[in-house]
């Protein structure tokens, strides 16, 4: 619960929104329901919080040891749209007529890793995201006939420029996302 108006607290500061998500699926604890009840509506607000922000509260949230659930929590509330608008778009697609779980399974191995006391690169978490959105971009450029090595890169180059206006990544984590999608 939040003290105070939630309304009134996600306006002075709607990374709130994101805490209380953090904080509802590390404590395994239900969100108060008139701190809850706000929350779909406001998500936007998180567009207006800096980029560089963003990137710390996307650590926090994903490196937190129960990133699965932080993830089915955000999109339950519609905030994960704003952290990852890419992504969501692809999520909402079928392969094969399965949904993808790449994301599920790479937040998984996150977890397993933070359990073990391992460490976790902010890279692969971004990598994990975005491989999707950037594979349906490199599928663009290479129909228009870019040689694959070509494509990949205007692909990661694509949503790399796209995702920092969400969350600025820093230039070492997208230098090491391009060489983990080369690898693929």
């Amino acid at each position: 619960r939040l003290s105070g108006d939630p309304e009134t607290r996600y306006r002075e500061n709607p990374v709130r929104m994101l805490r209380a998500i953090r904080f509802a699926a590390k404590l395994g604890f239900n969100i108060e329901k008139h701190t809850e009840a706000p929350i779909v509506e406001m998500a936007p607000l998180l567009l207006d919080v800096s980029n560089a922000r963003m990137f710390e509260e996307v650590l926090k949230l994903f490196h937190s040891g129960v990133a699965v659930q932080v993830f089915e929590k955000l999109r339950h509330y519609g905030l994960f749209e704003h952290l990852f608008p890419l992504t969501e778009e692809i999520l909402s697609e079928e392969m094969d007529g399965f949904p993808r779980m790449l994301v599920i399974e790479a937040l998984k191995s996150t977890d397993r890793r933070i359990g073990e006391g391992k460490s976790v690169n902010p890279s692969f978490l971004f990598s994990a995201m975005l491989w999707e959105p950037m594979l349906k971009r490199k599928e663009v450029y290479s129909a228009e006939g870019m040689s694959n090595q070509d494509a990949l890169y205007a692909a990661a180059n694509e949503v790399i420029d796209q995702q920092i206006k969400c969350t600025a990544i820093p230039k070492r984590f997208t230098a090491q996302m391009r060489e983990l999608w080369s690898f693929q």
